[in-house]
């Protein structure tokens, strides 16, 4: 999915531009899915991380995820269980999915939280912690099945 000829920093700055310009919740997603699939991402969420007490449904800021996975994702908490989630917890750098490490004997239910992601077309994927002021802990996680997440496009 490489684009040699795109410029980046033009893309991104063009990208932040129209979004001062959206005024609907779709407008937005719309555009976030323009601009993500220049680097082959098909999937994305932007979400706060649920504390033990909250469900995740209620922190979702916006999604554009397969509606079917989005279902059983929240209806088996398997937020409880992503590996993605932990490690946002315990970084502020980005990664991709595949570093977000987690042991399938002792927590199974991380295994089918990945498996589950991959039926769905979500195979690869980066994810960009946020973690603001008062512990507030949130994330954009994009994916796809052919990504461009080369040095530079990171």
């Amino acid at each position: 999915m490489t684009d040699r000829g795109l410029n980046y920093e033009a893309e991104a700055f063009q990208f932040v531009g129209e979004l001062d310009q959206l005024s609907s919740t779709q407008e937005v997603i719309d555009a976030m899915e323009r601009s993500f699939a220049l680097f082959g991402f098909e999937n994305f969420i932007m979400t706060g991380l649920p504390h033990p007490d909250q469900r995740i449904e209620g922190l979702v800021l916006l999604k554009k995820w397969p509606v079917e996975w989005y279902q059983r994702y929240t209806s088996k908490g398997y937020d409880r269980h992503d590996p993605v989630i932990r490690l946002c917890r315990q970084t502020v750098q980005p990664f991709e999915w595949a570093e977000a490490p987690y042991d399938s004997d002792t927590n199974p239910r991380a295994l089918e939280v990945m498996r589950g992601a991959m039926e769905f077309g979500m195979r690869d994927g980066y994810c960009l912690p946020i973690h603001g002021l008062n512990g507030y802990e949130a994330c954009q996680s994009m994916s796809g099945q052919h990504l461009d997440l080369t040095p530079r496009t990171k």
